[in-house]
């Protein structure tokens, strides 16, 4: 009996003028005979891809071109990638990720069961992207969440939508069967719509202040996909075909209410200010509204005078720890609090608590490679 052919698997990629990363990621890809088909969203790219990569004539890979869009949506290209898929299964790619050769005997994929990267073990946090799944488990969840426009929360969204699924396992990606090619670190941002609603906020949130922190966006889109939960009762993005090039419908959007992204951006500053700046507000319920309004006027006043968020804030150093110590409860395996409690206790001369923390950090997340130098001067004999 002739045994029947294995199914196929769909890379899809996308990409808003990284054509260079996607050239050298591309020759690896094509290296893979169970990759049957690649389609890669060239989103409105300056330099069209379908010219950077005009001389590869591989009958898998199929460029579709969206034109009209000034701004990176994630969500919108990867959904429209898969959704032009013929195969059954899926391998989403960001266009600088290279596949190492055993990449698919370590990652088998039964029914049931799906693959994604792993923020917290993945090298540097750059795999957190990576997905490999069956193709109607991610249309059963309906892609990616459409109401996520900026960068950040869109991967994790979709992993605890799926996550809900009841029949779906997922399993951590080895972060040793990939790698990343180098890239600026602010490009994820050079094409970012701004969408600062909150009517204090858009006066003086600035490019540069988001490419400082990443973890704005990140924090403001895990609220807006809190509060506009995505599933099969939305309609995914539509497009016109013009031939040799697509548009987006943009008048069926959806739109996100003002007053939500603003509330959003407000929780997300909050966060920005707690885990970055050990701005704190009290966790008590009555007092939360009084403390943030102050840390928010405090940090708008040195935004209008100087342009930039302070780099501290005055707050006791009991209730920073304290703070570090409720946030573990809830975030048990966050390395950042450790560490971020390890500096605390090193501030306060308590070095076997500094030494604690820091080895819980590193425990969690390997890849700090500062962390490993700290406890090195610290087991080091004087």
């Amino acid at each position: 009996m002739t045994p029947s052919p294995q199914p196929g698997i769909a890379v899809i990629s996308c990409c808003m003028n990284r054509n260079d990363n996607l050239k050298q990621a591309l020759s690896n890809w094509l290296q893979f005979p169970n990759i049957k088909e690649i389609i890669i969203v060239d989103w409105s790219s300056e330099i069209p891809v379908s010219q950077t990569l005009a001389h590869l004539t591989d009958p898998r890979l199929n460029i579709i071109r969206v034109e009209g869009e000034q701004h990176w949506i994630l969500s919108y290209a990867f959904n429209l990638a898969a959704s032009l898929t013929t195969e059954p299964t899926l391998l989403k790619l960001d266009a600088d990720v290279l596949l190492h050769p055993n990449f698919f005997q370590q990652h088998p994929l039964p029914p049931n069961h799906y693959w994604a990267g792993n923020w917290q073990t993945a090298k540097a946090g750059c795999l957190s992207g990576v997905l490999y799944i069956h193709r109607h488990d991610f249309f059963a969840v309906n892609g990616y969440n459409e109401f996520i426009r900026t960068y950040g929360w869109d991967d994790m969204d979709l992993y605890q939508r799926l996550d809900r699924q009841p029949h779906l396992r997922r399993g951590d990606l080895d972060s040793h069967s990939t790698s990343v090619l180098e890239h600026s670190p602010t490009l994820s941002f050079s094409k970012q719509s701004l969408q600062v609603a909150h009517p204090d906020l858009k006066q003086h949130l600035t490019r540069h202040l988001l490419v400082k922190e990443r973890e704005f966006q990140n924090r403001k889109n895990k609220y807006i996909s809190e509060a506009l939960p995505w599933g099969p009762h939305y309609q995914r993005a539509n497009y016109q075909d013009h031939g040799p090039y697509l548009t987006r419908l943009k008048q069926q959007e959806p739109p996100i209410p003002d007053a939500l992204l603003a509330q959003a951006e407000t929780q997300a500053l909050c966060d920005c200010l707690r885990f970055t700046y050990s701005v704190l507000p009290s966790f008590e319920p009555s007092s939360l509204s009084t403390q943030l309004n102050q840390y928010l006027h405090q940090i708008l006043q040195t935004l209008q005078t100087t342009g930039q968020l302070p780099e501290s804030i005055n707050v006791s150093p009991e209730e920073e720890k304290q703070f570090y110590y409720h946030a573990l409860q809830h975030s048990p395996h966050a390395s950042y609090l450790y560490a971020a409690l390890g500096q605390l206790f090193h501030q306060q001369n308590q070095p076997e608590l500094e030494l604690r923390a820091n080895r819980y950090a590193l425990q969690y997340n390997p890849t700090q490679e500062q962390l490993y130098h700290v406890l090195f001067k610290q087991l080091s004999p004087p």
